[in-house]
């Protein structure tokens, strides 16, 4: 990571800097529903949505200027869909964990994101604490990860894939 992709991360706290802040880039082809998504994003602290992209190669491009860590990424999208974006997102070794927001309910489209590395996988349409819950996990799993030790035992590696599993939107 360059220093302006790092500086972009900071906030400052007490006489340090800290990395806090999630930077998030929302992939959606219906502007109103990507709006929706970007507005709510940026009202939870810790997050920033950078840019939106209606589709996936568009996406793959901003990936290579941006300092995103995060994807919201619909799987219907026109060309590149989000399936075969994920997958490339994989090739490329990009840094950047992706939470599938999409109407798609099939077992096989899930069963794809899984084994693509997605980090959670909500379906259209849904309450909004569930992408909230969903978002303060993924938040939770990466402070972990940030500031714990360099070496982790077992039980760390356990915490994090529960960490990872456990989403209370009830």
């Amino acid at each position: 990571m360059n220093l302006p992709s790092l500086l972009s991360r900071c906030q400052t706290e007490k006489g340090g800097i800290t990395l806090s802040r999630i930077d998030v880039l929302v992939v959606e082809d219906d502007p109103m529903v990507a709006e929706i998504h970007q507005n709510f994003i940026n009202t939870l602290e810790g997050f920033r949505v950078v840019a939106v992209a209606g589709d996936g190669a568009k996406a793959l491009e901003l990936l290579e200027t941006l300092p995103v860590r995060l994807l919201i990424l619909d799987i219907f999208l026109p060309g590149l869909d989000g399936l075969n974006t994920l997958r490339k997102i994989r090739e490329q070794q990009k840094n950047v964990d992706v939470i599938i927001v999409s109407a798609s309910r099939d077992v096989n489209t899930v069963n794809e994101a899984i084994q693509a590395g997605a980090f959670d996988y909500i379906v259209k349409p849904f309450v909004y604490e569930r992408l909230k819950a969903s978002l303060e996990s993924f938040r939770q799993m990466e402070t972990k990860l940030r500031r714990g030790p360099r070496d982790v035992a077992q039980a760390d590696i356990d915490s994090l894939f529960q960490v990872k599993s456990r989403k209370n939107y009830q």
